[in-house]
C-alpha cells in the first residue's frame, strides 16, 4: 500500500514511501504527539501518549488509553478528526570544519491525521490494549489478560489512519 498524503511534500528526498520503512518508525518511536481540535479555543490541544498500532490489510490503526474522564476524550467525542506526529533517532548534527554554522537534525518522522474512536466494546479495547502494552513491555500479554473491571474503567481510542507522510533526514560526520 502507498500510504495517501494530504498535503504532497516539498522536499521528496528525504520522503520515506516504502510502508516497511513506514511501519519501522513507528516500531522505533516511542510516543506520539496529537493535535485535537477544540472548538472552545483558537488554539488545538496537543497531546503525548504512548500508543499500540497494527497494520493490516492495508489499515494502520493507533491505539491509545486513558482515565475514564477528561479533556482528552472529551474533544476526540466532539469532533473525531485529529492530526499526529511521531519521531524517532533525533541527534544533533554538529558540522566537521570550524566556522561552518550549517547544523541540522537527523531524525526519522510521521505526520499524519487519523479518525479517533472512543471504543465501548470490551473485546475491542482489550485488543487496543493488549497491542500498547505489548509494545512498550517485553510482550506476552493476550487480549484475554484484562478483568472485567479493569475494561470498564480504561477508556481506549482507536485511530484509524486517513492520511500521512514519512521523512528521513541524516548527514554522517563527512558530509
Amino acid at each position: 500500500m502507498t500510504f495517501k498524503e494530504e498535503f504532497p511534500m516539498r522536499r521528496t528526498k528525504d520522503q520515506v514511501t516504502d510502508v516497511s520503512e513506514i511501519i519501522k518508525i513507528f516500531e522505533t518511536a516511542h510516543y506520539i504527539h496529537w493535535g485535537i481540535n477544540d472548538k472552545k479555543s483558537v488554539y488545538p490541544y496537543v497531546v503525548t501518549t504512548d500508543y499500540g498500532y497494527e497494520y493490516v490489510n492495508d489499515v494502520l490503526t493507533i491505539y491509545i488509553h486513558g482515565a475514564p474522564a477528561g479533556r482528552k476524550i472529551d474533544l476526540i467525542k466532539e469532533n473525531p478528526h485529529v492530526g499526529f506526529n511521531i519521531e524517532t533517532e533525533t541527534s544533533l548534527w554538529s558540522p566537521v570544519e570550524k566556522n561552518d554554522y550549517n547544523f541540522t537534525t537527523n531524525y526519522k518522522s510521521i505526520i499524519g491525521t487519523a479518525i479517533g474512536e472512543v471504543l465501548e466494546n470490551p473485546t475491542d479495547k482489550a485488543h487496543g490494549l493488549t497491542l500498547l502494552i505489548n509494545r512498550e513491555t517485553e510482550g506476552g500479554f493476550s487480549d484475554s489478560d484484562y478483568k472485567k473491571h479493569d475494561l470498564d474503567y480504561v477508556k481506549v481510542v482507536k485511530f484509524t489512519v486517513q492520511h500521512l507522510s514519512a521523512k528521513h533526514h541524516f548527514r554522517t560526520k563527512n558530509t
